[in-house]
Order: C-alpha cells, then structure tokens, then sequence
C-alpha cells in the first residue's frame, strides 16, 4: 500500500513560489550602495516580471484565495524600497488583477458546465 501524501495550499510549489517571490523583494536592495544604476533597474524589471507570473501561477493551481491573501499581505507590509519606487505597487496590483479574472473566468467556466 502506497501512503498519499496531502499537500497543503500553503505548501504548494505555486504558493511557495510566490511567498519567496514576495520575500526577495525585501531583500532585493540589501547592498544597494554597492550596484550600478543598470543593476537596480534590472533587480527592479525582475521583480515586476517575477511577482504576476508567480501569482498567475498560483491561481492556476486552484490558490487564488491564498495568493490574494499573500498579496493583500505585501500590499499592507511593503519592502523598504517601495517607498521611493511606484513598481512595486504596479507589480501587486497586476498580480491582483490576474489572481481575480483567473478566478472570474474558472467561475464563469463553472456555471456554464
């Protein structure tokens, strides 16, 4: 007999994924002083890519609530350097965006059935 293992919203890869997403995003700028401009743009572009692809993932999988609550979380505990940079808040609110109209479309799928 094989033992099934269950695997938790909070323990999934997507969710994971996103939480550590959110968690590099505090430590994106930890030695700032010593990058280049260039370099801070690029860490900036990624996270702004990184942040929707991870929540547009964690939907996917059927986590949409907990990945809002993830992003509600970061919304309301915003890394240091967000402050002086608006991408961040345009990062969460894409990934906001897509989290709800993948959960609008599976619920509009869902009806139709």
């Amino acid at each position: 007999m094989v033992a099934r293992t269950t695997v938790t919203a909070a323990e999934s890869t997507e969710i994971v994924r996103l939480r550590r997403e959110i968690e590099s995003a505090w430590g994106a700028f930890d030695d700032i002083e010593l990058m280049e401009w260039d370099h801070r743009v690029l860490v900036v572009r990624s996270i702004v890519g990184s942040l929707p692809d991870a929540a547009s993932a964690a939907a996917r999988a059927g986590h949409g609530d907990f990945a809002l609550q993830l992003l509600h979380d970061a919304a309301l505990f915003p890394p240091p350097w967000a402050s002086i940079c608006s991408k961040w808040d345009a990062a969460l609110a894409m990934s906001v965006e897509i989290v709800e109209s993948l959960a609008c479309s599976e619920s509009e799928l869902l009806g139709q059935l």
